[in-house]
């Protein structure tokens, strides 16, 4: 699955194993394919997490508003983040009690 920002994924790996994220940019290197995620409480949108894709669980839900903000600006706030996130986990758990 393709994975691009705006789009929630779920840590696989690490010790912020389970914690949801959403996706702020991309990066192709030789090394690999890794995600820049934020969470606004402790990966903040100034200081975001670098992760490798294969520690990822990606999800199909994406909020393509703040996507096009993550590339193009405005900027985006911690808090609208954090309201972000929560959003889209409730999506997410419904979709799996629903599927």
């Amino acid at each position: 699955m393709e994975i691009e920002p705006g789009q929630l994924v779920i840590s696989t790996q690490g010790r912020d194993k389970g914690s949801p994220f959403v996706v702020l940019d991309i990066e192709k290197t030789p090394r690999g394919v890794f995600a820049y995620l934020v969470d606004g409480k402790k990966r903040k949108v100034h200081q975001p997490k670098k992760k490798n894709l294969k520690h990822l669980e990606a999800t199909q839900i994406r909020n393509g508003e703040i996507g096009t903000r993550f590339r193009e600006g405005p900027s985006v706030t911690n808090p609208e983040i954090r309201k972000i996130i929560a959003d889209l986990m409730d999506i997410y758990q419904n979709e799996d009690q629903n599927p």
